[in-house]
């Protein structure tokens, strides 16, 4: 077993020193054409050989690592090329929208400043509010939907907003949500729940000092109504479905009922309208007739 053992190193020593030679004669042979520096003569040409394959083996592991640095910047090259081109194919989506939208602002002026003479009024101060006017003098329409009327409003009203650009040309989001795919959606849930937490500490704070919170200074959220689904669609430029309109009126209405919600009445507003004014139904007594039979009706009031 031992006498293996050492027919097996021999066998090593051997192949290393049949191929140390090789190996440096092939890296002299690349060097030739390079100034060669002189050395001094080394007195134990094993230790020669030795260093002659360490160096040679430093020189394979830095042309592997050359190597590999290259192939990670050319995929890195490859992906940021891949992104600005993304980029580019939005900005170049962008700037066709915007030349239409440009083209229909020329033709809305055009038509405001020829509605002005037609009127005669001065087409520099013929606001919006003028032409609405306009339109139902010169145009009267006795059509119920508002929709079917014709009118006349501003390019920017009628061309659907869109949101802007997401992400940098490395490809990086701005928004740390982006990647919910309805970031400004799940921006205000956060925020919604950070605000209540907020009116929670107040409260507590309250309580601890001895003073009790006036419930009636949120009676003014009862003269108003959350937004309808399309709005907050059009706030956020993004399609929201039945259930997400109702986790976000529940979120909401939590905001509402803390009995601190007075202190941002703000931003509670700024998510609803008013009521509608309800018209108070009064009751019509039945014709009457004269003698002669004819109708006749008895009002009083101003």
């Amino acid at each position: 077993m031992f006498s293996r053992f050492v027919s097996r190193a021999a066998l090593q020593v051997i192949f290393a020193r049949s191929t140390i030679p090789s190996i440096s004669y092939r890296l002299e042979s690349s060097t030739s054409n390079s100034k060669s520096i002189p050395s001094q003569p080394s007195k134990n040409p094993d230790i020669d050989e030795n260093e002659s394959f360490l160096n040679n083996r430093d020189t394979a592991q830095a042309i592997a690592d050359e190597e590999a640095i290259d192939s990670i910047e050319q995929a890195t090259s490859n992906r940021a090329e891949m992104i600005s081109q993304a980029m580019k194919n939005y900005l170049l989506k962008s700037r066709e929208k915007q030349k239409v939208l440009d083209e229909k602002i020329h033709e809305y002026e055009i038509g405001r400043r020829h509605l002005a003479k037609i009127m005669g009024e001065d087409p520099e101060s013929f606001n919006q509010d003028k032409i609405d006017d306009a339109l139902n003098y010169l145009l009267p329409s006795g059509l119920l939907d508002e929709r079917a009327r014709p009118k006349m409003r501003p390019p920017e009203e009628m061309y659907p907003k869109e949101k802007a650009v997401q992400f940098d040309k490395a490809g990086r989001p701005y928004h740390f949500l982006y990647y919910t795919a309805k970031q400004n959606y799940y921006d205000v849930l956060h925020a919604v729940a950070n605000k209540i937490e907020e009116l929670k500490k107040v409260e507590v704070s309250m309580v601890a000092s001895g003073r009790e919170p006036d419930y009636s200074l949120n009676d003014e959220f009862n003269y108003t109504q959350w937004e309808s689904k399309e709005i907050f669609e059009q706030r956020f430029l993004e399609k929201l479905d039945d259930e997400q309109y109702k986790t976000l009126i529940v979120c909401l209405n939590r905001l509402v009922k803390n009995p601190m919600a007075y202190t941002m009445k703000e931003y509670i507003n700024s998510f609803r309208t008013k009521l509608a004014d309800t018209i108070s139904k009064q009751e019509i007594e039945p014709l009457r007739y004269d003698a002669d039979g004819r109708p006749y009706q008895i009002a009083t009031g101003k």
